[in-house]
């Protein structure tokens, strides 16, 4: 439903509230789409740029960061860095870029605690994207 939805919620939110390991509610998530039959489409990374650049405290420039991580992403999307990746990921290394280009001072573990994602994607991301 959240997908169809284009909701701003992922699996790792649903596996906090339910206090089940992420990995065990993902495979259930996933012999349920198949038992059910369900054709979902690919998540924009685009729809979480907003919410996880409230929580990088970057004060009035927030919005301006957002914006231009959305630009990101989009470029991303044009050089086909998206595909095949998660969207947390690409979200990740397109607000540590965008905040970095707005002259704040973020290294890839304050971007990596707010999204949950590994350092080393941000890298790999960020250098792909160079």
């Amino acid at each position: 439903a959240c997908r169809q939805e284009k909701s701003q919620h992922m699996l790792i939110d649903f596996s906090d509230a339910l206090q089940v390991n992420v990995y065990t509610l993902g495979t259930c998530f996933l012999k349920f789409r198949r038992l059910l039959g369900l054709k979902l489409e690919i998540i924009d990374p685009a729809l979480y740029v907003y919410r996880f650049a409230a929580h990088l405290d970057l004060d009035e420039k927030a919005n301006a960061v957002a914006l231009t991580a959305l630009r990101l992403v989009a470029r991303m999307k044009r050089d086909w860095i998206v595909a095949g990746r998660r969207p947390a990921g690409v979200c990740a290394a397109a607000l540590l870029i965008a905040a970095r280009a707005h002259g704040f001072t973020r290294k890839n573990q304050d971007v990596t605690k707010i999204l949950r994602v590994c350092g080393l994607t941000v890298s790999t991301r960020v250098k792909e994207f160079e």
